[in-house]
């Protein structure tokens, strides 16, 4: 039985799939909420999430090329790094295997850039490896700025290279937004992501996602001509909150794929 008035392209099914099953997730130390916009030729961008005990671990990534090709491109991406979580690899191990992963799988030329990014929910220190990716915005104190990270190149360009982990500052009170470029190149060139986040300051992240989403929408006229795609975490430190239940899932996990 259909459920959509307007059927998914093929493509955009694939990428559709990809995606965590919620979209927002809510936790003592910290909300996160995701968005997607796919262009009208779907050009290959994901988000992801995972919740444990111990840590918070996402990333955001774009694979080069549109339509299917990107799609699949991207569930090679997303699967390597879903299986590299569940081996238990920390977070070199797991870009270092979704990196080989990535160029033993696809032919020479593809590439997917990306952030992975693991924040220890019992010390509140955060770690990064920026792959070749638009950096990501700092809303703090009222001041919106980019984060300051060394960038290497995207997975699958490098067979067996290793990725620096590099330190991510975190401060209670902080809100990070991490995005592809089709936020900020070709026809959405003209809008301004910062300004628009720092008019949003009072909202919350899902309600931030939707209204920088609508902007780019507004500013393309509907026309994406790439992928627009953002997670926006609040962090809000302290240490983590216990909580009992005496029925349904373990409390300590999200519903996000592993």
């Amino acid at each position: 039985m259909g459920q959509r008035s307007t059927p998914f392209a093929l493509a955009a099914e694939i990428q559709r799939r990809l995606l965590p099953a919620s979209y927002t997730c809510e936790a003592g130390q910290f909300t996160l909420a995701g968005w997607l916009e796919p262009a009208s030729s779907v050009g290959g961008d994901t988000f992801d999430y995972t919740l444990d005990r111990d840590s918070l671990q996402l990333s955001i990534t774009d694979a080069v090329g549109h339509q299917v090709p990107a799609a699949l491109l991207a569930t090679l991406l997303v699967g390597s790094l879903r299986n590299g979580r569940r081996k238990g690899l920390d977070l070199a191990e797991q870009a270092r295997y979704a990196n080989d992963s990535l160029a033993e799988n696809s032919a020479p030329g593809q590439f997917v850039t990306g952030q992975l990014v693991r924040v220890d929910l019992h010390t509140g220190m955060a770690q990064v490896v920026n792959a070749g990716h638009v950096l990501p915005l700092r809303l703090r104190a009222g001041r919106v700025e980019e984060i300051d990270l060394r960038v290497e190149a995207p997975f699958g360009v490098l067979p067996g290279k290793s990725f620096d982990v590099q330190p991510f500052p975190l401060e209670p009170g902080d809100r990070i937004v991490f995005l592809t470029d089709g936020m900020q190149e070709r026809n959405a060139v003209d809008l301004d992501v910062a300004s628009a986040l720092a008019d949003s300051a009072d909202l919350h992240p899902r309600e931030v996602v939707h209204a920088l989403g609508a902007a780019v929408l507004r500013e393309t006229g509907g026309d994406l001509r790439d992928d627009a795609t953002m997670i926006c975490l609040d962090w809000y430190g302290g240490p983590p909150r216990g909580r009992s239940t005496e029925q349904g899932a373990d409390p300590d996990l999200a519903s996000a794929p592993a």
